[in-house]
């Protein structure tokens, strides 16, 4: 345990006049602020920035005044049923803020948008990711994949769209796409005969059959981190993603589309291959079930969507 020791100085026997300040101290590089509730898991960067990690809906007390940048993540859609489209990604908001000595800021996580709960035409059960709030602003929940039918527009959009089903309900958009503050992309539409598209990511729409890949975020390094934070943002190519779309599944035997890189869930495959779900705690998509057969029976079920997470990175 380390110790902090403070004493005043004197010069020829004399106090120093004036009281003791004792200024905000960084020990150990740990946060200028306190944890009132929640989880955080926090981590020093190779370039020396702090970086914290908050994977439940939580409270700080700040410390002193501090200059953060953050990333908020929505949950991810879950993805579609039978001949379903891919789970969009969680909504993404990034920026720079001040935090001010003694105030208390909330955070609430939105979770996973759930997988289709139905093994047969017509399916149900599925969710829109929930959103997360933070600093004042809302990322939107990823749309859920879209089904066979009894779909509507508004199941489908979100902070980034699900994929459209098979045989052609209109794929969903990406929250305020396309202009500067967009949060992510749209899905895509199906893909041929009981083939779903996959859902859109926070950095890239979805393609076919595949999820959208997430926004690179260049100051993540999961291989340094440990815990949950080993699992946010997946790397690829020397570069790391966060929030990756769902991609569809695979009918009667044939291929499963790719999961957007930065957490996105894969689609299940005939026969027995199982679907993945979205990443914990990065607002990955949900991957879409799998269909043996136009009679509609879900061999393996749609997956859910990963939930959202909030990160903070120290600027100097």
């Amino acid at each position: 345990m380390s110790v902090l020791r403070i004493s005043q100085r004197t010069t020829a026997n004399k106090k120093l006049a004036g009281p003791l300040v004792i200024p905000p101290v960084n020990l150990l590089g740990t946060e200028k602020f306190s944890l009132v509730s929640g989880t955080v898991e926090s981590y020093s960067s190779n370039t020396g920035h702090r970086v914290a990690f908050f994977t439940t809906s939580s409270s700080i007390l700040v410390a002193e005044n501090s200059n953060v940048e953050y990333i908020i993540v929505a949950g991810g859609g879950g993805g579609g049923g039978w001949s379903g489209g891919g789970g969009g990604a969680g909504g993404m908001i990034q920026g720079n803020i001040t935090l001010f000595a003694s105030n208390t800021y909330s955070f609430v996580l939105g979770a996973g948008g759930s997988g289709t709960t139905s093994s047969t035409y017509p399916d149900s059960g599925k969710t829109k990711g929930g959103n997360t709030t933070a600093f004042g602003f809302i990322a939107r929940g990823g749309g859920q994949g879209g089904q066979f039918s009894g779909w509507t527009q508004e199941m489908v959009d979100g902070g980034s769209g699900g994929g459209s089903a098979f045989p052609g309900n209109a794929q969903g958009a990406g929250f305020g796409f396309p202009s500067p503050t967009q949060q992510g992309h749209p899905g895509s539409s199906y893909y041929g005969n009981y083939y779903g598209g996959g859902g859109g990511g926070a950095g890239q729409a979805g393609n076919n059959l595949n999820g959208g890949n997430g926004r690179i975020i260049s100051w993540l390094e999961p291989s340094t981190y440990t815990g949950n934070a080993r699992n946010i943002g997946q790397v690829w190519a020397g570069q790391t993603y966060l929030a990756g779309g769902g991609s569809s599944g695979g009918f009667s035997g044939q291929t499963t589309g790719n999961a957007g890189l930065g957490g996105g869930g894969r689609g299940a495959g005939f026969p027995g291959i199982a679907g993945r779900a979205g990443n914990v705690n990065t607002g990955g998509g949900g991957g879409a079930a799998v269909t043996n057969s136009p009679t509609g029976t879900d061999q393996n079920g749609a997956t859910t969507g990963g939930s959202g997470v909030i990160i903070l990175r120290y600027i100097p």
